[in-house]
């Protein structure tokens, strides 16, 4: 008795197939690795100065009018733009970045969704992530992730209580 195996089985999966062209295009959108170490260590250097690790989910920002670090708790939701919630109440940011002429009003918004923080890009600048070269329109946020916005270098930070 002769068995053939199961066309089915020698296939790559739809997940593989993804995994496999999504790899692809990520190894070929990645910066150059001094430049992706630059970014790294800026925004390394940045949770350092702030001088402790926040307790729940956070962004930590260099302020542009001060030039300090702080961190902004993201709760259950959070935009950043370049307008301020006491400029404009219905359509500033949690998290403004007014001295930013390429910061959009809305620039970005992360909401919570099943548990996880997904960022939502609305800036025409773009938003990029981890030093990658391409805009992201949506993004599941992992802890140490740095955001570029505009100018702007901002690090999500799950918190220490994760």
């Amino acid at each position: 008795m002769h068995l053939e195996p199961d066309p089915a089985l020698l296939e790559p999966s739809l997940t593989q197939r993804d995994l496999m062209t999504a790899g692809h295009t990520m190894i070929n959108d990645l910066p150059k690795p001094d430049a992706l170490f630059e970014r790294l260590m800026q925004a390394r250097s940045m949770i350092d100065l702030l001088g402790f690790v926040p307790k729940q989910a956070s962004l930590v920002y260099q302020d542009t009018e001060t030039s300090a670090i702080d961190c902004q708790p993201i709760g259950d939701g959070l935009s950043v733009g370049r307008w301020s919630r006491d400029q404009d109440a219905e359509r500033g940011a949690d998290l403004a970045f007014p001295d930013l002429s390429n910061m959009s009003r809305p620039h970005f918004v992360i909401r919570v969704e099943e548990g996880f923080h997904v960022l939502t890009n609305f800036g025409r600048a773009g938003t990029q992530i981890n030093g990658s070269t391409e805009t992201v329109k949506e993004h599941v946020l992992r802890s140490g992730d740095v955001i570029y916005a505009a100018g702007a270098t901002i690090i999500y930070t799950r918190g220490s209580h994760v």
